[in-house]
């Protein structure tokens, strides 16, 4: 008999089946067991050989079977008006910050810094993965997963979007607003869809109309240095009304 957990996302519960036993370790406390065999999400052994292959030799199959889901779960998430996105997510001044770029550019090291700087201030939401929602008022949410990157840091919080980052390492401080032609290629690329059907691309495309036509984006190159930190709380602080 096959054994099913759900997860909730967004207030949508999903329903995954398991490979491998030890793949729900990396679920932490987001599953509980159901009832009953039906189950909205299992990993294929070919994407878990797929994803393995991307990932240091080092790495088990139960680890890469956790990341592997990533896709069908925002993919599953679409039909709610959710996605999962590839950012930092962390909730300062009762909105959510999105820092988005490649893996290795310096997400995680501007919120160490400015949990450093102003430990009182800062919570993250999630730390790899969040889940966006464009609600039917056209607002956008940001809610915490499971999928919380290498550092495993983020709470089971939700709230109204703030604004976007993109990030970039460079050989200065300095932040620029994002334009539409920088925006869309740079942002598409981080939702977790793989675009196999015109719904999905419609879907992910009325959520990003909607990021960048109501909330501020930004381009930020950075040191990942304590300057660069007090410059984007500066920034996103100037268009929240504080400082």
């Amino acid at each position: 008999m096959e054994k099913v957990y759900e997860a909730e996302y967004a207030g949508h519960p999903v329903r995954f089946a398991f490979l491998e036993p030890q793949t729900r370790k990396h679920f932490k406390f987001w599953l509980k067991p159901v009832e009953g065999e039906y189950y909205d999400i299992k990993a294929t052994p070919e994407l878990v050989k797929h994803v393995l292959a991307h990932m240091p030799e080092e790495n088990p199959e139960y680890y890469a079977e956790y990341k592997a889901l990533i896709g069908p779960t925002s993919a599953f998430l679409l039909r709610f008006r959710c996605c999962i996105f590839h950012a930092v997510a962390f909730l300062w001044q009762g909105k959510a910050w999105l820092l988005t770029a490649p893996s290795g550019t310096g997400k995680s090291t501007q919120f160490m810094n400015w949990r450093r700087l102003h430990p009182a201030e800062i919570t993250m939401i999630c730390g790899d993965m969040p889940v966006l929602e464009l609600r039917e008022d056209d607002s956008v949410w940001v809610h915490s997963s499971n999928w919380n990157g290498k550092e495993g840091i983020g709470s089971k919080t939700s709230a109204p979007l703030g604004g976007v980052i993109l990030l970039e390492q460079g050989k200065v401080n300095q932040i620029t607003p994002l334009s539409a032609h920088e925006a869309v290629p740079a942002l598409l690329c981080q939702f977790a869809v793989s675009y196999d059907t015109e719904e999905q691309i419609l879907t992910v495309c009325g959520m990003l109309d909607r990021m960048l036509s109501s909330y501020p984006a930004w381009k930020m190159v950075n040191l990942g240095d304590n300057d660069s930190t007090e410059l984007l709380r500066s920034t996103i602080g100037g268009s929240n009304g504080t400082v």
